[in-house]
């Protein structure tokens, strides 16, 4: 059964992101699975959308992310890879590839760089979203954000995003829970 969700975590991945970033450059470990909810709200257009999170650590450094979100704008499905270049450093440096559908087809690039302090984590990157379909227009997105523990497996999760290019500024709070 194992076997069978990680192949097909894989397939999926492959075809389908960021429904914004939701969390540091940590992974989670292997057979951890993680859910969320996180309500959202966009600036220029103004919209909002709530986005729903399934992780999953599949080995070490390596997990595998599912987003769905229904809202103002089209509804929202993707999927990605995040693999964790440093870990239990200074600093944590981890970069998803994936792709989500909202009415066009885009591949998504997210570098994070997280740093954790005793009570809570701050995140900072760059999300990078190219439309696949039709025209190929690169939309970048500067976020910030912060995980904050609340209880054992509990995390409230705040972030924002400013458009750098072709984007929308966002921000967005919610909460993970881990299994």
């Amino acid at each position: 059964m194992k076997n069978l969700f990680i192949i097909v975590s894989v397939i999926l991945s492959i075809g389908s992101a960021n429904a914004e970033i939701f969390g540091t450059a940590g992974t989670l470990r292997p057979g951890t699975f993680m859910l969320g909810v996180e309500p959202e709200f966009m600036f220029e257009p103004t919209e909002f959308e709530a986005n729903f999170h399934i992780g999953y650590g599949l080995i070490n450094k390596l997990d595998w992310d599912v987003r769905f979100a229904f809202g103002t704008p089209e509804v929202y499905f993707g999927s990605d890879l995040e693999y964790q270049f440093l870990r239990d450093s200074l600093l944590d440096f981890s970069v998803s590839v994936g792709a989500h559908y909202q009415a066009e087809f885009f591949l998504d690039i997210t570098p994070n760089l997280s740093h954790r302090f005793r009570r809570f984590a701050v995140y900072t990157g760059l999300d990078m979203n190219w439309m696949l379909s039709g025209q190929s227009v690169l939309g970048l997105n500067w976020f910030l954000g912060t995980t904050i523990p609340i209880r054992r497996r509990i995390d409230v999760v705040f972030d924002f995003g400013i458009n750098v290019k072709d984007y929308y500024h966002w921000i967005s709070g919610g909460v993970a829970a881990y299994f």
